[in-house]
């Protein structure tokens, strides 16, 4: 459990300067800019984390979630597993199409309809479908259990639909708060309210103790 929280917080972290650096928030073509590979390389680093550490936050407080966490934590999961790899394809793929494509220098001008890359849409829409409602129901049951404290439950599911909207705008005041919101929670995952730990990870844990 020490080793999931340690995940969540470093993946948290690993978002502020990957977002700080991402030229999609600020260049027209962020697709020829160099700073694009590596910031996505560590929001790829950052996801795998998270997808790595999510579900810790989820079994050791299993039962107290209901149906809207179990959901949520489902979809959140199977979401940050796939902006892991959409940060791969953002980072790696679109970059090399691009310079056969050289008008289409954004992201969402590559994937867009029409766009030379149009094809890979469906893989950013599914992301859409899992991720964002995902972390909105799984930050609701969170805050709601009092596993953590509340605002953090809050603040993780508010970043979602931010972001959701930060995909179809220009600008990129929300796609920061999406980011900030996803970090400031995956920090307090980390450190969740102690609770009685339910039986069965008592006594996984008493058996690897033993050996």
């Amino acid at each position: 459990m020490r080793l999931s929280a340690i995940a969540l917080f470093v993946g948290g972290l690993l978002q502020v300067p990957a977002t700080a650096f991402d030229p999609d928030l600020y260049d027209p073509r962020a697709l020829f800019n160099p700073a694009e590979t590596p910031a996505h390389a560590v929001f790829w680093i950052a996801y795998l984390l998270i997808t790595m550490g999510l579900p810790a936050a989820y079994f050791i407080h299993i039962g107290k979630f209901g149906w809207l966490g179990t959901v949520g934590f489902l979809l959140a999961l199977a979401g940050s597993a796939m902006t892991a790899s959409v940060s791969l394809l953002d980072g790696f793929a679109l970059p090399l199409i691009a310079t056969s494509h050289p008008t289409e220098a954004a992201p969402l001008a590559l994937v867009g309809p029409g766009g030379a890359a149009a094809g890979l849409m469906p893989a950013l829409l599914a992301t859409a479908v899992t991720f964002f409602p995902g972390y909105v129901m799984f930050g609701i049951a969170m805050a709601r259990a009092a596993v953590i404290q509340a605002w953090a439950g809050w603040l993780l599911g508010d970043g979602r639909p931010a972001h959701a909207h930060s995909l179809c705008s220009a600008g990129g005041s929300h796609t920061y708060h999406h980011r900030l919101g996803t970090s400031g929670g995956c920090f307090c995952h980390s450190q969740p309210r102690p609770l009685v730990t339910p039986p069965a990870i008592t006594a996984l844990e008493t058996t690897l103790n033993r050996r």
